[in-house]
């Protein structure tokens, strides 16, 4: 069984709008360890989940000697470049977070094209439980009809425009 923390970025891949940077995915894996994801942190689960994700052979995501050869140049070759044409020369700079990003989206592309129809239900989104009943309003006494509850000693009939009596 995949753990959570890979479904949980094989459901974060699968959102529309999904964003590739290792900001969304520090984003996706919030829930499960906490909101503030440092870098290095969203770089330690990401190289785990895809350590899992290649070592599943039922998701037949390739891998082998190319695949850290590809993973190396994905900052400066492939759709994942952070430049489209690639660097102008050897001398281009690149931030850090541009770097992480190349990669991220990299490791996020195998992710994509994972076979997962042998767990579709654990990738598919959770069902959100129903959202609790509202307790009744109260009525007011002297009109009987609903009145919504303010944060006032004295609350206003919404027919009259009175003070409640309840």
């Amino acid at each position: 069984m995949p753990s959570e923390r890979l479904i949980a970025l094989l459901r974060h891949v699968r959102a529309p709008k999904t964003n590739m940077s290792w900001r969304g995915v520090a984003a996706a894996l919030g829930d499960l360890y906490h909101p503030q994801m440092s870098l290095p942190e969203v770089v330690r689960h990401l190289a785990a989940a895809y350590t899992e994700l290649t070592e599943e052979p039922r998701f037949d995501v390739p891998a082998g000697p190319t695949m850290l050869a590809n993973l190396l140049l994905a900052p400066i070759k492939g759709p994942s470049s952070i430049d489209v044409l690639g660097p102008r020369s050897t001398n281009q700079v690149y931030s850090v977070e541009g770097f992480y990003n190349s990669l991220a989206g990299h490791l996020l592309g195998a992710f994509m094209m994972a076979k997962t129809d042998w767990c579709a239900e654990l990738i598919a989104a959770p069902e959100k439980p129903p959202a609790p009943a509202t307790p009744p309003r109260p009525l007011c006494r002297d009109c009987a009809d609903e009145v919504v509850r303010q944060q006032t000693s004295q609350p206003v009939c919404p027919n009259s425009g009175q003070p409640c009596g309840f």
